[in-house]
């Protein structure tokens, strides 16, 4: 485990945590907030519900694996009206997330990424008219499977603040040695 969360802090994730997938407590009400299509991307991606699968399938994948790894990325930004800033702090973050992932895939048998907002590997998602043209690399968010990002930061002892100046991401990678 320190090795994956060095690895992370060395990446440039501004925090990084064991994570424990049997503690994770999949909540209806997290996913009903997905309904609401708040974020944009429900009934749009294969990597969204309803094409995530169940909460109960989400559940499932989630707790198959034995570790985990949380990463963080915390930014401050000037004029807390900017969108632009948020989707910059975003890109890095999931660029990565996306790299840290490929890292742990080469070097272990089995990993599950969980990221922060939806898949973005593709600028169109071919939901639902074609299969994912990427099924091994796709990105679920941690929301999508119905995950309480504040209170997974908790639980890993790391402080959640995504209010006025500060942003906080968090993603995951849940693995098997």
């Amino acid at each position: 485990m320190e090795k994956w969360i060095k690895l992370a802090l060395e990446m440039g994730f501004t925090e990084a945590a064991p994570l424990d997938p049997a503690a994770l407590r999949p909540l209806e009400s997290v996913r009903a907030y997905c309904a609401e299509e708040k974020c944009g991307y429900y009934g749009k991606s294969w990597a969204c519900p309803p094409a995530c699968g169940s909460l109960e399938d989400c559940a499932a994948r989630v707790h198959a694996f034995p570790k985990g790894v949380l990463l963080v990325t915390q930014a401050h930004r000037e004029d807390e009206s900017s969108f632009d800033e948020i989707i910059a702090v975003s890109r890095r973050h999931k660029a990565r997330h996306y790299a840290f992932a490929e890292k742990m895939q080469a070097a272990l048998p089995r990993v599950l990424a969980l990221g922060s907002g939806g898949c973005s590997l593709c600028e169109t998602c071919t939901y639902p008219d074609a299969p994912c043209r990427h099924p091994d690399r796709m990105v679920s968010s941690l929301e999508a499977c119905g995950l309480q990002v504040a209170d997974v930061c908790r639980d890993c002892g790391i402080a959640y603040h995504y209010s006025g100046k500060t942003i906080t991401l968090a993603s995951a990678c849940l693995f098997e040695e």
